[in-house]
């Protein structure tokens, strides 16, 4: 049996009118958390699996500076090792932001429907 006070005000309602009331609130809520989750599912996953790649990486560079013959050979081995390091960890970050960017147009709709911005939005950019 809901629980209901002495006033019959809007602010009053039991909790079965107030689901009632707010059930397309709820279930759009319950899609964006839904979809945030699956997304920081999704880059945690990308996380552990870009860390493994890169510590392949490190783990290897020893062998690497080990088979090199003259001292430029070593310096090369770094620029490789540290140019592809920065690429990899650019891409990975794009792929966030994707994942993220992603989620919060699906989540956050009304932010990404075309109205044009306000005055303090495009001020600030």
């Amino acid at each position: 049996m809901p629980h209901k006070s002495s006033s019959d005000g809007p602010v009053d309602l039991g909790f079965d009118e107030m689901i009632k009331v707010n059930t397309h609130n709820m279930e759009a809520l319950a899609k964006s958390c839904g979809s945030l989750f699956e997304t920081v599912g999704k880059v945690n996953e990308q996380a552990v699996n870009f860390y493994v790649e890169r510590w392949k990486e490190d783990l290897d560079m020893p062998t690497r500076i080990a088979q090199c013959q003259a001292p430029e050979e070593v310096g090369e081995a770094y620029a490789r090792f540290m140019s592809k390091m920065v690429n990899d960890y650019s891409e990975q970050a794009h792929r966030v932001m994707d994942l993220v960017s992603g989620v919060a147009k699906e989540s956050f709709p009304m932010a990404h429907n075309g109205q044009p911005e306000d005055s303090a939005t495009s001020q600030a950019k």
